[in-house]
């Protein structure tokens, strides 16, 4: 939930938003990426020269373009790159879908009142798309 203090807006995530920003913070915190995050920025930590740097570059470069692209030739760094670059993809993924949905309008208080059978439904504060402050929703029969 969300509140815009220039404008007095309140807005609230979609539920479908909120599972994936979830999905994305227990994926990150695994144990499993957390390796791979680790293993990856210790190979970079370790260049020690120009030959070590364009290596890892080169690795780097190839996984980054794509992530599910075959570990050849065969090392451990190049494995290390593939799961780092992968792991990378799937998070920018949900990144990108979560992206696809806008937070809805919260538009206040809503009172009930129930007197003799009769439920009435007032927006307490109204919105500036045409409801005003104590517009009556709804009167009718409780059912």
């Amino acid at each position: 939930m969300s509140f815009d203090e220039a404008t007095g807006a309140s807005s609230v995530a979609q539920e479908a938003a909120i599972d994936i920003a979830l999905e994305k913070e227990e994926f990150l915190r695994s144990p499993k990426i957390d390796q791979v995050m680790k293993q990856w920025a210790a190979y970079r930590s370790a260049i020690d020269s120009d030959k070590a740097a364009q290596e890892w570059l080169k690795i780097d470069n190839k996984y980054r373009a794509d992530p599910k692209a075959y570990a050849s030739p065969f090392s451990k760094k190049a494995l290390a790159g593939r799961a780092y670059h992968q792991a990378l993809a799937h998070k920018i993924a949900l990144e990108t879908q979560k992206a696809g949905y806008q937070d809805l309008r919260k538009y206040g208080k809503l009172i009930y009142t129930h007197a003799g059978g009769t439920l009435t439904v007032v927006n307490k504060y109204g919105n500036n798309g045409g409801i005003g402050p104590q517009t009556v929703l709804y009167t009718g029969p409780f059912l």
